[in-house]
Formats: structure tokens, sequence, C-alpha cells
């Protein structure tokens, strides 16, 4: 990503950028909720990760005002992201998963605050998910479907960035497979990233058997905690405590501290023990 100069947006200007890795049966949904939305994306790219299936062919027939670029091999999300947003212009970027929906008005909902008020950075919206086990729903089929309630979070789908923000904060780390918004989210709140959000649903999270979220729930859960502990400063060489039992939470603790190469101080505490709590207090996971 390179900084430049841009006018103030209207709501329309907006890049989509979708990263795909065998999103043959779910990418005409995700691209059919783009194309529904008013006003229209300026621009839409899906970056094709390496697909061994038909997920570039069925982009191209689903929406052919879409640029598809192909990646000649499997290089992960982040990758797929910054080759996405580097190939686009317009001043503000949204994100979609390629096994997900945008809820009618998603782009408007998100894009007008930033056009209201320049001194945001960038905008959250609410996310309901769905279950869908063979990833065939299209939007209109989602409230059937819905599993819970509307909720607010961290998620890139249900988010609209400036373009100016976005090459503040650096490209995706493509050091992160998964958890990728999470590392790049840790890195823009130091950056001060000034953010809002809605009240409004703008996402539809598909939840089937190949969710990455599903399949990988410690490594997601690792990475996730790998990024908020270098988000506080933390780093190699220095000494992380955790709890030593035999939880599964404790080898996700372990895993994220080696990750980003602090140093494991293990120590045995009962579930009561009040040392646990000032532990706690001081910081430590």
């Amino acid at each position: 990503m390179t900084a430049e100069m841009v006018p103030d947006p209207a709501a329309g200007d907006v890049a989509v950028v979708i990263a795909a890795f065998r999103a043959e049966r779910t990418i005409a949904a995700a691209l059919a909720s783009v194309m529904r939305q008013r006003p229209e994306a300026a621009e839409i790219v899906v970056v094709d990760d390496g697909s061994e299936d038909g997920t570039a062919r069925a982009a191209a027939a689903a929406c052919p005002a879409a640029r598809i670029i192909r990646l000649a091999a499997n290089r992960g999300v982040a990758a797929a992201l910054n080759v996405g947003v580097a190939a686009t212009r317009a001043p503000l970027v949204m994100f979609l998963d390629a096994d997900d929906l945008w809820a009618e008005g998603a782009v408007a909902a998100l894009t007008a605050p930033l056009v209201e008020d320049a001194a945001l950075d960038g905008v959250f919206g609410m996310t309901l998910q769905f279950t869908d086990p063979a990833g065939a729903m299209a939007a209109n089929e989602v409230t059937a479907a819905a599993n819970g309630l509307p909720a607010h979070g961290a998620l890139k789908s249900a988010f609209a960035i400036r373009r100016a923000a976005l090459d503040r904060v650096g490209p995706f780390d493509e050091a992160f497979h998964r958890a990728d918004f999470v590392e790049w989210l840790a890195r823009a709140r130091h950056t001060g990233l000034r953010t809002a959000r809605v009240d409004t649903v703008v996402h539809h999270r598909r939840l089937h058997a190949g969710n990455l979220g599903r399949l990988h729930t410690d490594e997601q859960r690792a990475l996730a905690l790998a990024a908020y502990l270098e988000s506080r400063g933390l780093g190699p060489g220095d000494r992380v405590a955790t709890v030593t039992s035999n939880h599964a939470e404790t080898v996700v603790a372990y895993f994220a501290i080696l990750y980003i190469g602090a140093v494991v101080v293990p120590f045995n505490v009962g579930e009561d023990d009040a040392e646990a709590t000032r532990h706690d207090e001081q910081g430590f996971l």
C-alpha cells in the first residue's frame, strides 16, 4: 500500500476486496450481496488465492464487472488482501470474506459516518451468524437460518476504512495466515485509529464445515493472543508468566508466548489461590 492524497469520499467511493480460496460454492452469493448494495461500489476485486477449484471462473461469471486476480500459489488471506488493496484506488475500502454475505444497505450504513465525519478513520457494524452446512444459501435465506442475535465485533467483513488510514497502519502481516485482521487491528489501535460503530446488521457470517475459525479454533485463539501480546509491547526475550495447568487454555497461551519469541515463566497454583489473582492483577496471563 502506498499513501497518496485522496479527495473527500462520497458514499459510493468504495473499493471492495475479497480474498477467496476454494470458494467456488459461495463466491457467487458473496458477490451478489455486493452488487445489491446502493450506492454501488466503485471497484470490486476478487483475489483467488491459488484455488484448485473453479473459484475464479465462478467469480467472473457472477460479477463481470469485478477484477479477478489469480495468484499462482496459496499465500494466505493476508497476502491476498494486500494484493487486492494494492489493485484498487477508491478512497474507502471494505472487505468481505468469500463465504460470507453483506446485508442490504451495508455499504451505505458503514460509509455514511465516514462521509459525514472527517475525523473518523473506520466504522464497524454488526454481524449476524447463520448456519449453512452445505455453504449454498443466498442473502435472502439468512434470516431463517440465523444463529443467535446480532452482535458487534471486530470483523473485517463488517468494517469500512479510509484508504489513508489503511496506508498509515500498513499492510496485513503475511506471517499470519489466520487471525490476520486481529494482528492488523492491534497495530492500528497503536497508531490511534479512530473508529465508530453503527447499530446496524451489515454482515452475515456463514457457519459451515470449512470455516477457518471452526477448523483451527485453538490456532486462531493462539494467534489472536499473540497479536494482543505484541500490541502490549511484548516480544523476543520478554518473560511472560502463565498458570501451569492441564487446561487447553494453557496450551493456547504457551503457543502464543512462544510465537512472539517471548519466554514462558510457568507457576503452579490452585484455581482458588490468591496468588493467581495477584498475578492476574499485575497483567500476567
